[in-house]
């Protein structure tokens, strides 16, 4: 998932830090509080001069978009995916309420 060469390993251990392992999924709250709890800004600041670009690989549910063999399509989003994440981390408590979809 994240091979390197040599060179470029100090710029994605970070990022191979707060990913998942591979071929599993977390809840979408879960990721989304990883990315706005400050621990993620706080070590981007630490490995980085200036402010980088993020980009996030996403596959939402809602765009509901498949590939030939049925997996889900992950597309790009920029750094204003960080407004939802907050949004979403937020929606959290709603967990397991009449309210969640998940539960339904």
């Amino acid at each position: 998932m994240f091979q390197s060469r040599s060179r470029f390993r100090h710029l994605t251990q970070p990022v191979k830090k707060h990913s998942p392992p591979k071929n599993t999924t977390r809840p979408k709250h879960a990721v989304a509080r990883l990315y706005t709890d400050g621990r993620f800004h706080e070590e981007l600041a630490q490995e980085f001069e200036g402010k980088p670009i993020l980009r996030f690989h996403l596959a939402p549910p809602i765009l509901g978009n498949q590939d030939r063999q049925g997996r889900p399509v992950k597309r790009t989003f920029g750094p204003w995916m960080l407004h939802c994440f907050r949004m979403l981390a937020t929606l959290r408590r709603l967990r397991g309420t009449p309210l969640d979809r998940a539960s339904a």
